[in-house]
């Protein structure tokens, strides 16, 4: 669930800390839980949960459905050069306005390319596509 909330957050453009006086309990939290399950199982768990639309992670949450394996890694070849680049900007929480003005495109344009990358990649929303861009990342330096 950490990871569902922590990019949906992102998606959304809401600031990472609401209540500042309760990130003591979140970093407290977050550290049992790592030190409960190890720190790869941890990170695995959390790059699932980041992967999950905001439906899927509500339906996790209420325990109205199992979880499904991960699906098989995509290769960065599967997108061009320019969608990977739209989509890392996406994983940096940018909107297609932003991500438009920050690489001299139109709106537009941006919007085709984060459509194209969602169909390429079989996902149905942005914080997948960050999700992915992240273990990608993590995966490129191992």
């Amino acid at each position: 669930m950490m990871g569902a909330t922590d990019a949906l957050r992102r998606a959304v453009g809401s600031p990472s800390v609401l209540f500042p006086n309760l990130l003591v309990y979140h970093d407290e939290y977050e550290g049992n839980v790592r030190d409960e399950l190890g720190g790869e199982r941890f990170e695995s768990a959390y790059s699932e949960g980041a992967a999950m639309d905001a439906e899927a992670a509500i339906a996790f949450a209420l325990g109205e459905q199992a979880r499904k394996e991960a699906p098989p890694p995509l290769s960065s070849s599967t997108l061009t050069k320019r969608e990977y680049q739209v989509a890392s900007l996406v994983a940096d929480g940018l909107t297609n306005k932003a991500i438009a003005s920050r690489l001299v495109l139109s709106q537009r344009t941006v919007e085709g390319h984060v459509e194209h990358i969602l169909v390429k990649l079989g996902f149905s929303s942005r914080a997948q596509v960050a999700a992915w861009i992240v273990d990608h990342k993590r995966t490129e330096r191992s």
